[in-house]
């Protein structure tokens, strides 16, 4: 299993919207896609606009499909201006 953690920083100010759209893009991923096994969205208490994704896929070829979807291109567009900082880690689960 492919494991994808994803840190995000938020500005700012757009910490609601940006959890509100992430949460959508989680229900997507999971709802299009039969390697995506896992999309939980966590938030950091007490450090506002510090948002944690952890993702599992099947594989490197379903984490690919994820990376193609309109839905996720979507997200990127919507999102790319309340983000300070995004640093995504790929890990491997046996």
């Amino acid at each position: 299993m492919l494991v994808v953690a994803v840190r995000f920083r938020v500005k700012l100010g757009y910490e609601q919207s940006f959890l509100d759209r992430v949460k959508r893009q989680a229900k997507d991923s999971l709802a299009g896609e039969i390697g995506c096994k896992q999309f939980d969205v966590c938030h950091a208490q007490g450090k506002p606009g510090h948002v944690f994704l952890y993702e599992v896929y099947t594989d490197d070829a379903a984490f690919e499909v994820h990376r193609r979807a309109e839905y996720l291109q979507a997200f990127n567009a919507d999102t790319a201006d309340w983000v300070e900082e995004k640093v995504l880690e790929r890990w491997v689960r046996p």
